[in-house]
């Protein structure tokens, strides 16, 4: 997998991630599972390459051509209220983003179903 689960944000105790979890994958014998174990206080994580880069190191992929950013997402319960972006890291780092997306607030639904944030520029 090229982007690792490893930028976290907010109340970072409460996030567990498991990037090989097993419990019925969309798609190949795993998929990522995000777990936040609080209520009333958000939590966030992030994929990112290399791993734990802020924007201090050389890293990502070159997306030329791409317009869109397209992944499948489920929630254990259905309802969880998420909210899906990319390319946070902006102006004053080093390796900045090179493009990026507003944010998209969804509920999750226990279904798998599939989600596409086009790019900002």
């Amino acid at each position: 997998m090229p982007y690792i689960p490893s930028g976290w944000m907010g109340d970072t105790e409460a996030i567990q991630a498991d990037d090989c979890w097993k419990v019925n994958p969309h798609a190949g014998s795993t998929c990522i599972q995000y777990k936040y174990i609080a209520s009333g206080r958000v939590g966030g994580g992030l994929l990112q390459n290399p791993a734990n880069d802020w924007g201090e190191e050389p890293g990502g992929f070159d997306l030329t051509g791409a317009s869109k950013l397209s992944f499948w997402a489920r929630g254990e319960e259905g309802g969880e209220a998420v909210e899906f972006k990319f390319g946070i890291l902006g102006k004053g780092k080093e390796y900045q983003d090179s493009t990026g997306s507003k944010g998209k607030k969804i509920k999750l639904t226990k279904e798998w179903k599939k989600y596409e944030l086009p790019f900002d520029g």
